[in-house]
């Protein structure tokens, strides 16, 4: 598996499919599927997630969660699967999970947060973080004063990358995992 930035979309590249998270533009020929939390993408292509709802397309499972309550979004987090590596990707909006949403949470081996410009929301969003104890972890923001918050706030940089690349392999066995922060060049 192979996880990169394509312009302000990653792209997870498996073994034979791909899916891309965030696309701003129907680029379904790039990538097997297209998950667009956003609502930006025109559907053009059947291959487009953007609703709530759980779905498996091409071997890539995605599920999309619309939180109930005070949550304005459409959708809330999203949960994706291709080659075994998980990955968790968190609205700006979520400040927190229950105990039973986490534990019932496989191991996430990439979470990817929608940073808040509130300064008291960043804390809980760092708490989250503790909570799920992804191995990676990386935002979805260009706001470089908010970037420069949430890495005060969570105490350490972010250590820049092109891309990732592992196998859910070098997972396996793992006693107790250690957090990686990771921002995308």
């Amino acid at each position: 598996m192979q996880i990169y930035k394509i312009g302000n979309s990653i792209k997870f590249q498996g073994i034979v499919k791909s899916f891309l998270l965030f696309p701003e533009t129907d680029t379904s020929n790039e990538s097997n599927v297209l998950v667009d939390p956003f609502n930006k993408v025109k559907e053009t292509s059947t291959k487009i997630i953007n609703m709530a709802g759980e779905y498996e397309v091409d071997d890539v499972t995605v599920q999309l969660f619309k939180l109930e309550g005070k949550y304005s979004k459409a959708v809330n987090y999203a949960f994706t699967s291709l080659d075994n590596i998980n990955s968790l990707w968190l609205s700006d909006e979520v400040l927190s999970l229950t105990k039973e949403e986490i534990e019932n949470l496989p191991q996430i081996h990439l979470l990817l947060l929608s940073l808040s410009s509130d300064p008291k929301k960043l804390e809980k969003q760092v708490e989250i973080v503790s909570e799920i104890e992804p191995n990676y972890i990386t935002y979805v923001s260009e706001d470089k004063v908010l970037i420069k918050e949430f890495e005060k706030q969570y105490g350490e940089a972010a250590e820049l990358n092109k891309k990732l690349k592992f196998k859910a392999e070098d997972f396996e066995g793992l006693e107790e995992s250690t957090t990686h922060f990771i921002k995308f060049d």
